[in-house]
């Protein structure tokens, strides 16, 4: 089982990028973090794979707080064999 996790958050938008992309803000970003959790209980729940690979991408993962981060990755710990 593999998980790309898509954060959606960048200062800008380039030119060249086609990935969906939006300004960060502290209230989207916690926000999509919840949404992201009840999406993750659903794929969870699917299969007991451990995870191969996890990534992150999209926009800007580092755009999140460290305290979101931390929020993330346990969110992912809590649900998934890594």
């Amino acid at each position: 089982m593999h998980l790309y996790v898509h954060i959606p958050f960048c200062d800008g938008k380039c030119s060249y990028c086609g990935f969906y992309s939006t300004r960060y803000s502290r209230e989207k970003a916690e926000g999509f973090l919840s949404a992201l959790e009840r999406e993750l209980d659903g794929a969870a729940a699917s299969g007991d794979a451990p995870l191969k690979t996890l990534y992150f991408g999209g926009g800007t993962p580092s755009a999140l707080s460290a305290g979101q981060l931390d929020r993330l990755t346990g969110m992912i710990a809590d649900r998934f064999r890594i």
